[in-house]
């Protein structure tokens, strides 16, 4: 069972010492993403806790097989608008109301909810290249992330374009077969 999974499911099972690991890890993150539209860095602080303590206490609903980390972001984002929609039915000045209107509209942004998402996505691409054999994944990697072509990545290695081109059509099946429930996600991203 992969890390994160293991790390949901103990959480779920009610595991304080897998919680806390969890909270560590990622606290400081969900503070940060917070405060980028609460724009107050204690009620980030407080905000983030309470989406922590929901966390907990709805542990029993929580996807073992999903990403735990997209799912407190989630609650986090959630409780930041519930906070600013409180917000700003106390505020007294025109400009404050529009300030906070604006935030409202920063995390109602599809692109934030696609990101938030993006989150699971981008931990099962990690885990894939971990699953893929060391050189096709270093192949795979010259090709797709550092922009090199076939013939680079074979002089660069020393092997011919062939072996070049077989590895990186190994690691597009694996890309493809493991992806392939997000290809939705692909196609509007």
């Amino acid at each position: 069972m992969k890390q994160n999974a293991l790390l949901a499911k103990s959480i779920k099972e009610g595991d304080e010492a897998a919680f806390e690991l969890f909270f560590r890890a990622e606290y400081n993150n969900v503070v940060t993403f917070l405060n980028r539209y609460l724009r107050n860095s204690l009620l980030a602080q407080d905000v983030a806790q309470e989406s922590f303590i929901a966390l907990w206490q709805k542990r029993e609903q929580i996807d073992a097989a999903g990403n735990i980390r997209a799912y407190v972001f989630t609650i986090a984002r959630n409780r930041a608008l519930n906070e600013m929609a409180l917000k700003i039915n106390q505020t007294r000045t025109e400009w404050e109301k529009n300030e906070l209107a604006i935030a409202i509209e920063a995390m109602n942004d599809p692109d934030l909810v696609q990101d938030i998402q993006a989150l699971e996505l981008k931990e099962l691409i990690r885990k894939v290249y971990l699953e893929l054999p060391e050189k096709v994944a270093e192949s795979f990697i010259l090709s797709r992330e550092c922009g090199l072509s076939y013939e680079e990545i074979a002089q660069k290695k020393g092997i011919t374009k062939k072996i070049v081109e077989y590895r990186i059509r190994i690691a597009l099946q694996v890309f493809k077969k493991r992806l392939k429930d997000y290809m939705y996600f692909f196609l509007f991203w």
